[in-house]
């Protein structure tokens, strides 16, 4: 840590004297952000930015180098963000790219919303100025709906700013000025300066495309009258240069060769008095036009020669297509018609590419905002769809549980309808045959099965019962001798017992023997015999006799012809099937 500090400060010092008229505060500011990080003031890191922009191009590059070298070492990374996405405007167009990608690396890794939008911001206009205007387009629309996702009003003005000019540039006017003229109305309430002058200078160029120069004039010296109106810095007077290089294009057009003229000297001295030299070629190159126009064609050479050298050195296809015009007319004036000639066949290549750049970008920008709103039509729908989704999985989930939940409860009520079968298997009721469940027998009538018991009494048999009564001392001697057959001679284990031998045996008919097992059960004989080969079964799977029988097997044992009649038999009398009682007979 001591080393740490040790160097920042040592880098400090090497720095500190290469600062110039702003080095003491922003050292001091450095040092003290410094001793307070990770929990800097705010204001203090933006007054470091603040310095960038307002002071001369060397002395914000250099500022711009030191805060780049020494604020990834601190633990709060606002500078560092903010000092890659504000240090764009010092290098070329693969640096640009470079120091914006880190911007959004960290500010994702931050989670910083702000600075994130702010990042596609630049990387939009980085470019914009390389003519990518499809991918400048991307990240515009990006960083707009970061800002709005995360409500950031404020920067509203700025990306709107920044799709009109792109639409500006690919011809869309009309798209440009309704963009334009909403942030000039907030402007004029919130009185901001910067948007005001922005603002009157882009609509100040959609006229100047619609050959309307009276009203272009007018809003380009709106700007000047706003710089008037304020004491101006260094910052706001950087804009001086251009606003006078398009009010002498303006009059240049309007053949006002006397106003021009001023426009020309106020942009010159601006350019050079403020270093910016990117004004510098389309100013001399203008000056080439007022000179042809003026019939002063050896100055006007002059002049197209002179923006030519600058333009090599910072390209920009407008201002290449003023000066081969220019020098093509003006070399046919002077007779000279080979340089003539060459000259227009740049102008015509040079015209070419610049409506290949128009249309690209015209086609390219239209391409981006349909792509763009296709794809964030489809994250929508892809969020629809999930929250759809979650919903599903929330009902399938729930429905699961609840199954679950029952398939338990009711495998808990199977396991003790077991229990209590195997416990009324085995309790003797006296006067009733040992029933296995408690409302079996809530029906006289049964399920058709496969046994066959003869035990259906035909219409005279049952009109007879009906009206022929036993009395009850007979009734009880047939019902016990019935038991004892039962108990003692096991006659239900004979799968071929009928009603008709049984009542032989107990010296009576079939008819008395159905009424008195009627009268005191209130049930068939069926019923009766059935009731106690299930009992049975359930003694031979209770108590593990013969454990390799099949159904099959314990069926025969227990009287049954078949597994069928005994499966049938045995859920109506326990409410379970046989294979589950049997393998949860010891749970």
């Amino acid at each position: 840590m001591l080393f740490m500090k040790t160097l920042i400060f040592f880098i400090f010092i090497i720095n500190s004297f290469l600062m110039g008229q702003f080095g003491n505060e922003a050292d001091s500011l450095i040092k003290e952000i410094f001793e307070k990080d990770p929990n800097y003031i705010q204001k203090d890191f933006d007054r470091l930015i603040f310095f960038m922009y307002v002071s001369d191009f060397d002395s914000s590059k250099l500022l711009s180098d030191k805060l780049l070298e020494i604020s990834p070492l601190l633990k709060n990374k606002l500078l560092y963000i903010s000092t890659l996405i504000h240090s764009y405007r010092f290098y070329p167009y693969a640096e640009k790219i470079k120091l914006l990608n880190k911007a959004v690396e960290t500010s994702i890794k931050e989670k910083n919303y702000y600075f994130l939008g702010a990042a596609y911001k630049f990387k939009s206009m980085a470019f914009r100025d390389a003519s990518v205007t499809d991918s400048a387009m991307i990240y515009a629309l990006s960083a707009k709906d970061i800002f709005i996702r995360h409500n950031l009003l404020e920067e509203f003005n700025g990306i709107n700013e920044l799709i009109g000019s792109m639409h500006y540039y690919a011809g869309q006017y009309d798209e440009a000025e309704k963009l334009f003229r909403e942030i000039l109305e907030n402007a004029k309430v919130k009185r901001n300066g910067v948007n005001y002058v922005v603002m009157n200078n882009n609509l100040g160029l959609i006229r100047i495309k619609q050959n309307r120069f009276e009203e272009a004039e007018n809003y380009f010296l709106n700007s000047i009258s706003y710089f008037k109106s304020i004491k101006m810095l260094h910052s706001d007077t950087l804009g001086l240069a251009y606003i006078y290089r398009k009010l002498l294009d303006i009059s240049i057009k309007q053949n006002k060769f006397k106003k021009a003229e001023e426009y020309f000297n106020l942009g010159k001295l601006f350019s050079e008095r403020y270093k910016q030299t990117t004004e510098l070629p389309g100013i001399y190159a203008l000056k080439g036009i007022l000179c042809f126009k003026t019939s002063q064609f050896d100055s006007a050479l002059y002049y197209f020669n002179l923006a030519q050298d600058l333009e090599s050195k910072d390209p920009d296809i407008h201002t290449e297509l003023i000066i081969y015009e220019g020098l093509s007319k003006t070399y046919n004036e002077l007779h000279d018609y080979k340089n003539g000639n060459y000259y227009m066949t740049l102008l015509l290549e040079t015209k070419n590419r610049a409506d290949s750049i128009f249309y690209q970008a015209r086609y390219m920008n239209t391409f981006a905002e349909h792509n763009y709103n296709e794809y964030k039509g489809e994250i929508e729908n892809l969020k629809k769809q999930q929250i759809l989704l979650y919903i599903i999985l929330s009902i399938i989930t729930l429905s699961l549980f609840s199954i679950t939940y029952l398939f338990v409860k009711l495998r808990r009520s199977n396991i003790k309808l077991v229990s209590k079968s195997i416990e009324a298997a085995n309790i003797n009721i006296k006067g009733k045959p040992h029933l296995i469940a408690e409302n079996i027998y809530s029906e006289e009538t049964e399920e058709p099965n496969n046994d066959k018991f003869e035990d259906d009494l035909d219409a005279e048999e049952i009109n007879y019962i009906d009206n022929k009564e036993l009395d009850n001392d007979r009734i009880e001697q047939i019902v016990s001798e019935l038991e004892n057959l039962v108990i003692n001679e096991k006659i239900h284990l004979d799968p071929g017992t009928n009603i008709k031998d049984i009542a032989n045996k107990l010296k009576t008919n079939r008819t008395y023997l159905s009424k008195a097992i009627n009268s005191v059960y209130k049930i068939n004989f069926s019923t009766y015999i059935n009731n106690y080969r299930i009992k049975e079964a359930i003694r031979i799977i209770t108590e593990g006799e013969n454990n390799n029988l099949n159904l099959n097997g314990i069926a025969q044992l227990s009287g049954f012809n078949n597994r069928i009649s005994f499966a049938q038999a045995f859920q109506k009398y326990t409410g379970l099937t046989p294979s589950f009682f049997m393998k949860n007979v010891d749970k």
